[in-house]
């Protein structure tokens, strides 16, 4: 029998710690990247720049975002640009390079969209024997994702030799924080992987911040973070002018403007948006941008038309009541009538008879009175 209180601390056997091995870290693989270029490599023979998609304004695998509020038609415009490319016209005054256009649509169901695009072609003259066949048309509708998902996609989609890839709207493929710089970088960090893979110009719609425009910068109207104004090599901007245009009317005046990295100072254009076309009129160019002092301006000048037509139709009315079966009545008669309305001088009484369209016989003397009459 052992006589465990003969041992000492000594005569224990305790081992030494050692720590568990971890297994040898590998050098971290190096991403596919371009190799750096010794700029006398290339100065005598450069290699060519991308074509213009749009002259003056875009080159073929660029980026490009056009900004607006809900009521300039971006969708519309988006959908005309698809069609100039296809067909190798004009889009807002610029001659557009003739290719194929994956305009992938997110926002809108199937059939409303291809409506769309049939009353722009025809409102455009053209027909199925043109190029329509050029534009392809993916709807997304219910299948938003983040576009970190996306991309693969499109780039597996976009084989086909496109020149331009429209992505309408471009909330729709938002992974994140539209005010984050670091989320709108990771996103259009995507849209640079798909326009060097595809070789495609990558082409997106966005929204307005709220407010009036025209109190912003042109490069600052698109709303969240400042990534949206430093990354596209194009930003172009729509935003409605300070016109007084009919309330019965369906269109409203606009004005493009270019923010460009690769080409020189490109000069806006003015156009009126009416349904379903964007069309440019020069006479416009002499008007303003809408600010919150030009809203404020017009609301006053609409607040006193309506009171105008208003204070006409109650002169009109009381006229009626006073007006002899000689077709004539006297000023005196009708501030008498009229007070019941509200109270009048005669001369504010004789602005809102002429306003009306009445005049006076102008024959008033020795106390007699003149009498007034409806103008013919």
């Amino acid at each position: 029998m052992t006589n465990w209180g003969d041992w000492t601390a000594k005569q224990l056997y305790v081992p030494e710690y050692e720590p568990p091995q971890e297994p040898p870290k590998e050098a971290p693989q190096r991403p596919e990247m371009p190799k750096p270029v010794q700029l006398d490599a290339v100065w005598s023979d450069p290699p060519p720049v991308a074509p213009e998609l749009i002259e003056g304004v875009l080159r073929q695998g660029h980026k490009m975002i056009i900004s607006a509020p809900s009521k300039a038609g971006k969708s519309f415009a988006l959908m005309e640009l698809a069609f100039a490319i296809a067909e190798g016209f004009k889009w807002f005054g610029s001659k557009c390079m003739q290719g194929k256009v994956l305009y992938i649509n997110m926002e809108i169901d199937d059939p409303s969209c291809y409506q769309r695009f049939r009353s722009i072609y025809e409102a455009l003259g053209m027909n199925i024997d043109n190029h329509v066949g050029n534009i392809t048309v993916w709807g997304l509708r219910g299948f938003s994702m983040p576009i970190t998902r996306l991309t693969p996609l499109i780039i597996e989609e976009a084989k086909h030799d496109y020149a331009a890839i429209i992505i309408d709207p471009l909330y729709k493929v938002m992974d994140g924080d539209e005010n984050s710089n670091s989320d709108v970088g990771q996103m259009v960090g995507q849209f640079d992987r798909i326009a060097r893979e595809t070789g495609a110009s990558v082409i997106y719609a966005h929204h307005f911040a709220k407010g009036t425009g025209g109190d912003r910068s042109a490069i600052d109207r698109a709303a969240g973070a400042g990534a949206f104004a430093r990354d596209p090599d194009a930003i172009l901007t729509m935003t409605e002018l300070a016109i007084q245009t009919d309330e019965e009317s369906d269109r409203s005046a606009w004005r493009m403007e270019y923010i460009l990295r690769e080409f020189p100072r490109h000069k806006p254009v003015s156009f009126w948006w009416e349904y379903p076309l964007h069309k440019i009129d020069h006479e416009l160019d002499e008007e303003e941008v809408e600010t919150s002092a030009t809203r404020t301006e017009r609301n006053k000048k609409k607040i006193q038309r309506e009171k105008t037509i208003e204070q006409i139709r109650q002169t009109r009315e009381t006229v009626q009541r006073i007006m002899g079966s000689d077709g004539r009545f006297t000023l005196k008669a009708f501030v008498e009538a009229y007070s019941v309305i509200e109270p009048l001088a005669r001369t504010t009484a004789q602005r809102m008879l002429t306003n009306a369209g009445y005049c006076s016989d102008g024959k008033a003397h020795r106390g007699k009175p003149s009498y007034w009459y409806e103008e013919r």
